[in-house]
């Protein structure tokens, strides 16, 4: 059977669920392991092995990160209010449940060398919907700080709030809307890659018949459009907060020195945990997408360099939280207090402490930092004069 060049249904014999695979192989690739219908999983015992374990571990610390994250800003009420908290929310719910429901699966699927999941197409869909998500939030988070930073005195307005989980339901609808025609076979289909036994989305509708672009190719290069509109808008309040430092100087006489560096601080920290979750998401898939352009039968003729592209490329979950907690210092501290609470609980010789939600209004209160808004600087609120200044 001559497949190369194009994708070929094949039948397929090892797998518990699925009688065929899809498969597309080079021209230039002459070995008899190659054949078309040669179904056999592509890489070998330690190969598989080594891929399930590192996947399974991604797996468990992403889980853990990201429910630490998304308990830490339900918790707290102060956290609750700022106006990032529905954005980084839904971001820690798109990697948690990547890394509860679709990497145990990938982690599976190398150490049994089979796909266990019996319904390719909704596993597919899932998928690569829960990736697109993470992009389309992304920029729906670029949109809130440029929001902020342009219009402060929005974000204390009811509507806003409104606004803001309207955008986040958007980023969640938008993604699989787009792969809604393929999982009706109207724009490709999804299937079963064969030796690797990954899903991919095939060139071939519900007639048998090719479409005239690669969907997976198309539908990746419409992810890059989000990515590029979070770029320029990280560019743009980057430029913003610079502009505002200058007033910080005319506010002074209005609010003190340490709040407004306070202020202007955190905002530095949002704009830099924005930055790098956002180029961090493009950058993870970078060296996968480089082998596929370099040989599109890399998966089985550069298998060590395929399966750390995956490991890299499905570290997102794990990479998002840590950013989250890195940049943010009250993040670090609700968690702290999280696993302090727990301690408490579990120790019999401990009160067990409070894990409900926790108010913080009193404490915000007394360290004014709550009542300190960007308003404050914003150009319609800052003093143009010095005259203005001794009002």
């Amino acid at each position: 059977m001559d497949c190369y060049g194009q994708y070929q249904e094949t039948k397929l014999n090892s797998s518990m669920y699925f009688d065929n695979c899809w498969m597309k192989l080079s021209p230039h690739l002459d070995n008899s392991s190659f054949r078309c219908n040669d179904t056999s999983f592509a890489y070998n015992e330690t190969q598989a092995w080594f891929a399930g374990l590192a996947i399974a571990l991604e797996s468990f610390t992403g889980t853990i990160l990201n429910f630490l994250v998304i308990v830490a800003l339900l918790r707290n009420s102060e956290l609750r209010k700022e106006y990032m908290t529905p954005g980084i929310i839904s971001m820690a719910i798109t990697d948690f449940l990547f890394s509860v429901a679709v990497l145990p699966v990938m982690s599976l699927l190398f150490l049994n060398g089979d796909m266990l999941v019996s319904h390719i197409g909704l596993f597919s869909f899932f998928c690569y919907g829960l990736w697109f998500c993470s992009a389309w939030n992304l920029l729906g988070i670029s949109i809130l700080r440029c929001i902020a930073l342009f219009y402060p005195y929005e974000t204390k307005q009811p509507e806003f709030r409104r606004k803001t989980k309207l955008m986040i339901a958007m980023a969640w609808i938008i993604p699989f809307l787009f792969l809604v025609p393929t999982l009706y076979r109207k724009y490709g289909r999804f299937g079963l890659e064969c030796r690797t036994m990954i899903p991919r989305i095939i060139p071939i509708d519900s007639g048998s018949n090719p479409t005239s672009t690669e969907p997976e190719w198309v539908l990746g290069s419409i992810m890059f459009i989000p990515g590029v509109l979070t770029i320029v808008l990280n560019i743009v309040t980057y430029a913003q907060i610079s502009k505002l430092q200058s007033r910080i100087i005319l506010a002074m006489a209005k609010i003190s020195e340490e709040k407004m560096r306070n202020l202007i601080a955190r905002e530095k920290r949002i704009g830099l945990m924005v930055a790098i979750v956002s180029i961090a998401f493009f950058l993870v898939y970078f060296p996968t997408m480089v082998l596929r352009v370099m040989d599109e039968n890399a998966n089985i003729t550069k298998r060590n360099a395929t399966i750390f592209g995956y490991l890299i490329n499905w570290s997102i979950g794990i990479i998002d939280p840590l950013v989250y907690i890195m940049c943010r210092k009250n993040y670090r501290n609700e968690i702290k207090s999280i696993f302090e609470a727990v301690f408490r609980c579990s120790n019999p010789s401990q009160i067990c402490g409070d894990l409900h939600p926790r108010n913080n209004d009193n404490v915000g209160k007394k360290s004014g930092l709550n009542t300190i808004s960007l308003k404050t600087i914003s150009p319609k609120n800052s003093p143009k004069s010095s005259s203005e200044l001794g009002k």
